[in-house]
Formats: C-alpha cells, sequence, structure tokens
C-alpha cells in the first residue's frame, strides 16, 4: 500500500526507469549472447559465464561504435 519512495514521484520513476533498462540488457543477453543457456554448475562458474556475456555485449557496442566504421560508411 505505502511503496518508499511513494509511486509516481521524481525519485520513483528514476528508479523504475533503471530497474526497465537492466531487464532490457538481461533479456538481449538471454537472446542473444546465450545467457539463458547456461550448462555450467557452481556459482563461480555460472559467474563467470555470465561476464564473458557481459564483455560480448560491450565488444559488440565498442565494434558497432567506432570511427572507422563511419569513415567507411560514408
Amino acid at each position: 500500500m505505502f511503496n518508499t519512495p511513494h509511486r509516481g514521484s521524481s525519485n520513483w520513476k528514476q528508479l523504475y526507469n533503471q530497474r526497465t533498462a537492466s531487464e532490457r540488457c538481461f533479456g538481449r543477453q538471454k537472446e542473444h549472447l546465450g545467457l539463458d543457456e547456461i550448462r555450467h554448475r557452481g556459482v563461480e562458474k555460472v559467474e563467470t559465464h555470465a561476464y564473458l556475456c557481459n564483455i560480448a555485449l560491450l565488444a559488440t557496442v565498442i565494434a558497432i561504435n567506432t570511427p572507422e566504421k563511419a569513415n567507411v560508411a560514408a
């Protein structure tokens, strides 16, 4: 009934936007990078698999946004 921060306040909207952004990120990782197909046992191995998925996601973002890519297309 009573939330902290109050629903509809600017602080609540900011926290909710962060939540939806992180869920979109996890959705991309599950769909495209194999985070939903974990075949490892143990917390450390699963954490390593998640870290590798994050590294792959960041590497693709960096590769797409390099200046050399923009010069080739122009």
